[in-house]
């Protein structure tokens, strides 16, 4: 099956709009888990849940401290998402006026 060049500029017009990330304003949550010994060393619970906003290309965390840095790339973001010690990853999909 040949591709034709309009399927390729499709796939690569995607490829593109995948690579900027979300929209800016996106919010994610998750936790991140620490084994008890690490936990108890740094004297910090074992599970720790941390909000994410995307602005200008970043992702900008909530407690910087024990994440390591207070921004990463959308490709470093997700890389992270994928760790085994991340968990409960959720989305904002609406806001309620307060």
């Amino acid at each position: 099956m040949s591709t034709t060049p309009k399927t390729t500029a499709q796939r690569i017009r995607r490829d593109v709009e995948r690579a900027k990330g979300p929209e800016s304003g996106s919010v994610v949550r998750f936790v991140r888990h620490f084994a008890p010994e690490v936990a108890a060393e740094r004297n910090i619970p074992e599970a720790i849940t941390y909000a994410a906003i995307y602005v200008g290309g970043f992702w900008y965390y909530t407690g910087r401290g024990n994440l390591g840095r207070s921004r990463s790339t959308h490709a470093d973001f997700v890389d992270m998402l994928a760790s085994e010690n991340i968990s409960g990853v959720e989305v904002a999909t609406g806001w309620e006026e307060v």
